[in-house]
């Protein structure tokens, strides 16, 4: 026999005993998840910062939008007014005097047809003598032909005629007869004089000049005539008509002369400087729609104005914008650790969540860039795109914490003015707010169509307060709260055509998913009626009551009904082993040993789980088929094993443990009631008399049994939820196994010994 030992136990040490104090969230992640986690909230640091510093880097302003104040110069700024140089070279190309030179091809013909004229016409007795070429261009007539035999001699043009038309040819050379083209150009320009080139090539710039259009021909012929004075009247009839016969000009332009004096000019311009200071005039004036110069002029001015400062002034302007930035990400890094610390433990979330914020970031960047009085527009459509995504993958209130953050992220990178800002966080605020739970796809319109209204109103109400009321200051309010409304629609329609890219990237499940799979015609569950109607209807029930006791409690009553609705899809494979399929038939575990029996009803969550990975159910209503148990007791064939054993007296007793379901307990509000209802549902149904109050007591009573046995242990649900869960399981049980009423039946026999006959169930009762 073995002595007992005397030794007394040391005394515990207190101190070990005492609570290790407050334990923060980042020390429950690990250093190697807390490792992960840094260089990701770093890494979303420095690209937001990168962003943010690439925006304001540039001009506040784009072309084409109208500046809502003046702008002016931080420092003194000497620019190059580029519009106003053009216009002097445009003003010196225009005053510089066309070129023209002589048109020595014509005048040379026509001086050697004159030349030879009295000589070609001294045998001619009459106008049919001559040949017709001379007639058709001089026009002679008989009187003409008398007149012009007086200057030949044997044949030839005498001494005298060479004289006169050397003379005549002298004044023509003297006077700028020009082409239509050429004289409509010449009026039209600025210049008060032309350049020519003479016969001998001497260039002559004057402006005491008389053009004369040679498709004027009155004028023509007039000015012809007076240079012909010194001939007979019928001669210069006959050179007017020459001339008007075959019309060409006494001067051409020389266009490459002429080009290249415009050029000579253009260059000699100097280029006009303009001086912006900070009291002087602004730059850009308010009301002005910006152009290309005075974009020009501000990058510019942003230029000079970084370049003047000493590099600890330059390096403090850079680091107030990445210091707020950080101050974010911290900001954001605490939201994550208090409110969805899954994220922290995730680094696919994280790593998702912080890809989210910087691709919106950079969007709101990218829009606003792209074109004018976009501005507002490209904050709210960003912001909001983040906030309704959040949403859907998350909660209301994580969303509304984020988008704030990315609200000032934005509104630093666009440099926005603090009712831009007010106007984005009321659109992200209104967005969030209508979508607590997204049923039908038409939600998610609506929602981006009223938030778009109230960003309309509030670019009205921001404009109204911030902006001067210059000239047509309406018209950029317009094109701003249209853009506003459109940011918001494409955003809504953006989020629902990729829903289910959302659902996969974030492993969540939307409630139009839910409602797509509460479809009783889809597979899995025409599968379940047809080969365990009884389980199926079970199902039905329980959903029925587990969605009331959500509701009662604020969870997501959708959520357990769908999860009741799969929690036993594991039954079909052998539905006869449960008594809901079995219909007043044999009991098949009566042959069982009361192990075999357990085998096969705790089998029935694992082939759930197999089945919903094998129609692909959606992973959130997966732990309602592994944890409707929980780890509770089998009871049923406990007992059993333990009143064999007891007849067996060799026989060891069966443990506790070896009966219960392998769980997990369920980890959720939702999961813990489909728990709850499960149970009571099921006892109901064995409930001879099921009374209200009956029905009370005996929902109260499993659930301060699976309450004693820990099944709510890991799910986050209070005592006072639990009395409210009570209460709608009661109220819900009882619409449907209250008492029946017996209503009499016609006797089959007459007499005092008849027996009335009583109905069974029926809908009145």
């Amino acid at each position: 026999m073995a002595l007992k030992s005397t030794k007394k136990p040391r005394r515990t040490d207190p101190r070990k005993l005492a609570p290790l104090g407050r334990v923060y969230p980042w020390q429950r992640l690990g250093r190697k998840k807390m490792a992960l986690g840094l260089l990701m909230a770093m890494g979303f640091a420095v690209l937001a910062a990168a962003v943010v510093h690439y925006a304001r880097s540039q001009p506040i302003y784009r072309v084409g939008q109208v500046a809502d104040r003046s702008i002016y110069a931080r420092v003194e700024l000497v620019w190059i007014d580029r519009e106003e140089t053009e216009r002097e070279i445009k003003k010196e190309r225009d005053e510089t005097p066309s070129a023209y030179k002589l048109n020595t091809l014509f005048l040379d013909q026509f001086r050697q047809e004159l030349i030879t004229l009295p000589g070609n016409v001294a045998n001619a007795e009459s106008v049919r003598d001559v040949l017709p070429a001379l007639v058709n261009k001089f026009g002679l007539y008989k009187s003409t032909l008398i007149e012009l035999k007086t200057f030949q001699n044997e044949g030839q043009s005498t001494a005298e005629w060479q004289t006169l038309v050397d003379g005549f040819f002298a004044k023509l050379r003297e006077q700028e007869i020009l082409r239509s083209t050429d004289y409509q150009d010449e009026q039209s320009n600025r210049a008060k004089e032309i350049s020519r080139t003479t016969a001998s090539g001497r260039k002559i710039t004057t402006s005491d000049f008389v053009l004369i259009n040679l498709a004027n021909e009155k004028e023509v012929k007039d000015w012809v005539r007076d240079a012909a004075t010194s001939f007979p009247e019928e001669i210069r009839d006959s050179l007017a008509y020459y001339y008007l016969a075959v019309k060409e000009p006494t001067y051409v332009l020389d266009e490459e002369a002429t080009e290249q004096a415009k050029l000579v000019a253009a260059e000699a311009v100097m280029p006009v400087p303009r001086t912006f200071r900070p009291d002087g005039e602004p730059m850009v004036p308010a009301g002005k729609e910006l152009d290309d110069a005075e974009y020009r002029v501000l990058a510019l001015e942003r230029e000079t104005y970084l370049a003047s400062l000493d590099p600890i002034e330059r390096l403090l302007h850079t680091s107030g914008p990445v210091a707020l930035v950080v101050l974010v990400t911290v900001g954001l890094v605490g939201a994550v650790m208090a409110m969805r610390r899954r994220i922290a433990e995730n680094t696919l979330r994280g790593l998702a969540l912080g890809l989210l914020l910087s691709s919106c970031l950079l969007l709101a960047v990218l829009v606003r860039f792209s074109g004018a009085n976009v501005t507002i527009a490209a904050a709210v459509g960003a912001t909001l795109l983040a906030a309704v995504i959040i949403t859907i993958a998350y909660d209301q209130m994580f969303a509304l914490v984020v988008a704030t953050l990315l609200s000032i992220l934005v509104a630093l990178a666009l440099q926005l003015s603090m009712g831009a800002l007010v106007v984005t966080l009321a659109g992200c605020v209104v967005g969030i707010a209508q979508l607590r739970e997204v049923r039908q796809r038409g939600k998610l319109t609506r929602a981006a169509l009223v938030t778009g209204l109230v960003v309309a109103v509030g670019v009205w109400g921001a404009g109204l307060t911030e902006r001067n009321l210059y000239a047509d200051w309406y018209y950029p309010l317009i094109g701003e709260s249209l853009w506003g409304l459109i940011a918001a629609l494409a955003v809504g329609f953006f989020v629902l055509g990729v829903l289910p890219f959302i659902e996969r990237a974030f492993k969540v499940t939307t409630a139009m998913t839910l409602l797509e799979w509460s479809d009783v015609n889809q597979p899995l569950l025409r599968r379940l009626a047809q080969a365990a109607p009884g389980t199926y209807n079970h199902s039905l029930s329980v959903a029925t009551i587990a969605e009331a006791a959500a509701d009662a409690i604020g969870a997501n009553g959708l959520l357990v009904r769908v999860g009741a609705y799969y929690h036993d899809i594991g039954k079909m494979n052998k539905p006869q082993y449960f008594v809901e399929n079995q219909a007043g038939g044999p009991n098949r575990h009566a042959k069982l040993s009361p192990a075999m029996s357990l085998l096969i009803i705790v089998g029935h969550v694992k082939d759930g789980m197999e089945m919903a990975r094998e129609y692909r159910l959606p992973p959130i209503l997966h732990h309602f088929i592994e944890s409707h148990h929980g780890t509770t007791l089998v009871e049923y064939f406990y007992h059993t094993a333990r009143q064999r054993t007891a007849e067996d007296p060799g026989a060891a007793q069966p443990s506790e443990f070896e009966f219960r379901y392998p769980g997990p307990k369920p980890t959720t509000r939702e999961a813990a009631i489909l728990l709850l209802s499960d149970s009571v549902e099921a006892g109901c149904r064995t409930m001879n008399d099921p009374t209200a109050g009956r029905i009370e007591q005996f929902v109260h009573n499993v659930a301060m049994k699976r309450l004693m046995d820990g099944q709510f242990a890991e799910c986050g649900l209070t005592l006072a939820e639990l009395a409210r869960v009570e209460a709608a399981l009661t109220k819900s049980l009882c619409g449907i196994y209250h008492s029946r009423i017996a209503y009499p039946t016609e006797e089959k026999t007459a007499g005092p010994h008849a027996q009335p006959r009583t109905a069974g169930p029926s809908a009145a009762g």
